[in-house]
């Protein structure tokens, strides 16, 4: 499996969360791959932490819609291919992803000398 990509499908302005479209090209050969497996982690991938499944699409399926985010953070995914009598494939490269802000912040407002 190579070309996992992630990019922003949606965000919303007043809700601190967005969604990211994860994007992937199927391998050569699909004879063997029931399904894709596609895990999350919170933070840059160089940091420790877990790797969580998120979602699982059938062979031919090759996006996946993540909407489980907040604006400001980094995340990183990668996938698998699996099927039920071998396991997983070794895992995809990893895309990481930081979601900016919706917007552009409001100016401070009153500003004065203090006494």
């Amino acid at each position: 499996m190579r070309g996992l990509v992630a990019t922003i499908l949606f965000m919303s302005g007043t809700v601190f969360a967005a969604e990211v479209t994860l994007e992937w090209d199927e391998p050569l050969d699909v004879t063997n791959v029931a399904t894709y497996q596609l895990e999350r982690k919170d933070g840059p991938c160089a940091a420790a932490g877990d790797w969580v499944q998120i979602g699982e699409v059938p062979v031919g399926t090759t996006t996946l819609a993540d909407n489980q985010l907040e604006v400001n953070k980094h995340y990183c995914w990668r996938a698998f291919s699996f099927n039920p009598d071998h396991g997983r494939s070794d895992p995809s490269e990893v895309v990481e992803f930081r979601v900016p802000f919706a917007a552009r912040p409001d100016a401070p407002v009153r500003v004065r000398v203090a006494p």
